[in-house]
């Protein structure tokens, strides 16, 4: 592929600033005069025209070895090749990335994660063994590319089409294939947000569930089994999961199951049916959740009727505790 020219006046908007000589690439440390002239001591212009990443010398990345992150992150936005002798220096740093603190390297990771094609940068990443560095469990296969060119590109579901790409969503992909103690020690080595973890820990919980989701249940039953996980974690599975049984469960309790409730509640079965409040109302109103969810009832009347079945079934001891049926 010709190496594509970008006008420094785009490269600047952005990248953001005009990098002073104390910077690293070469395409970087272009200085204009007040009088319109370009100073150039490090011939930055023709590495432009050639669509070149170049450092200035080969120390750069143990210098700095958060460089090697944003010479990849040009290199795949501009379409540029990161020459062979600064490849050289870059893979001679590998093994300093373990030196960098978990917000550094956390922070270089969201700028590519934030670029517009994302996938381009992270193949790379995977290709120079810049993850391995970050954690030996950390890989970009091609199955994994491929997942991330989907969230990136859009999903043909139209259940997901919606959901914007984020970090999260990339996160639990790069963790999807680990174990729980691999995925917990990623998530402590890059000290990721208490958000983060909690979608990246049922990511893993969800995954533990798979096999029961490939069988058959009620409506009920698969709620049960998904209702403790938000929707992103589901989408994230989703993306990862190859299954079609279980991507259509996942997808069938989030559009059409998670926020079906009973026309009762508390309220009503206070004032319209002379219960005092007790903590037999969850399960009064689990079960008519169930109930409605499983298709039982329909109408404020079917809702009422089950609870009369339910208050007559318990006084009985015909009501089963551990799956809130009558």
């Amino acid at each position: 592929m010709a190496a594509r020219y970008v006008p420094i006046a785009v490269l600047v908007q952005q990248v953001g600033y005009l990098v002073s000589p104390l910077k690293e690439l070469t395409i970087l440390i272009l200085n204009p005069t007040n009088f319109g002239d370009m100073i150039d001591f490090f011939h930055g212009h023709d590495d432009l025209e050639k669509g070149i990443i170049r450092v200035l010398h080969e120390h750069s990345f143990k210098d700095d070895p958060t460089r090697i992150f944003r010479a990849v992150r040009f290199e795949s936005r501009f379409d540029f090749q990161i020459e062979p002798d600064t490849l050289g220096y870059l893979d001679n740093a590998l093994e300093i990335i373990s030196y960098l603190t978990s917000k550094r390297i956390w922070a270089e990771l969201k700028r590519i994660l934030n670029e517009s094609m994302p996938d381009k940068a992270l193949k790379r990443l995977g290709d120079l063994g810049i993850f391995t560095a970050i954690y030996p469990n950390l890989q970009m296969d091609d199955t994994l590319l491929n997942q991330c060119r989907m969230l990136r590109d859009g999903c043909e579901e139209l259940h997901w089409s919606k959901i914007k790409p984020s970090n999260i969503h990339y996160v639990g992909l790069f963790t999807f294939p680990m174990g729980y103690e691999q995925m917990r020690e990623l998530v402590l080595r890059l000290k990721l947000p208490n958000n983060v973890r909690r979608i990246l820990q049922h990511v893993q919980a969800i995954k533990i569930i798979v096999p029961k989701l490939k069988m058959p249940q009620s409506d009920s039953q698969l709620y049960a089994l998904l209702s403790p996980y938000n929707d992103s974690a589901l989408f994230i599975c989703w993306l990862a999961i190859e299954d079609t049984t279980v991507r259509q469960k996942l997808i069938h309790f989030s559009k059409n199951l998670r926020h079906v409730r009973p026309l009762i509640n508390g309220t009503y079965l206070v004032e319209n049916m002379g219960l005092s409040p007790s903590p037999i109302f969850s399960k009064i109103l689990t079960m008519l959740r169930n109930a409605r969810l499983d298709k039982k009832v329909s109408t404020l009347t079917d809702e009422h009727d089950c609870v009369v079945m339910f208050i007559t079934n318990k006084a009985k001891g015909l009501y089963d505790e551990s799956t809130n049926t009558y």
